[in-house]
């Protein structure tokens, strides 16, 4: 995959978040791109354009347009993986840390995970907890 092509032995975190932040700024520069590309192809300057620089029927306009719009498609796309992966990552450190965290906390010894379970909490009382009395804020 990605290690091969990029010539890494691993792909960190860091590479992940550098890499979606490539495609989002180009995502950001394709309009500006697309118009820069297709303004010689419409034989029009700038100010002459009043939005009919995607009008017309020159088969390379419609080739060039189609192009973008994939670019935009694969880029949104690439996008969402890297995102996917970010998540995946966090999520795996997030379990890990909570396993350290609890094979730490059974070494207090002060606290049973039994003990911390959802069926066996205290009923709420009907006031809340903001009814305590002697509670300093």
């Amino acid at each position: 995959g990605a290690t091969r092509t990029a010539g890494l032995k691993s792909i960190s975190t860091k590479h992940l978040a550098l890499s979606c932040e490539s495609c989002y700024m180009l995502a950001c520069l394709l309009p500006s791109l697309q118009v820069g590309l297709l303004l010689p192809l419409s034989g029009r300057s700038g100010r002459q354009l009043g939005g009919t620089l995607l009008s017309g029927s020159d088969p390379r306009k419609a080739m060039l347009l189609r192009e973008f719009q994939k670019l935009a498609e694969d880029l949104a796309a690439h996008t969402h993986q890297i995102h996917e992966k970010l998540v995946d990552i966090i999520q795996d450190r997030l379990v890990h840390a909570g396993k350290e965290l609890r094979k730490e906390a059974l070494g207090w010894g002060c606290v049973t995970f039994e003990a911390l379970s959802p069926s066996s909490a205290p009923a709420p009382t009907s006031a809340g907890p903001l009814s305590r009395a002697g509670a300093v804020w």
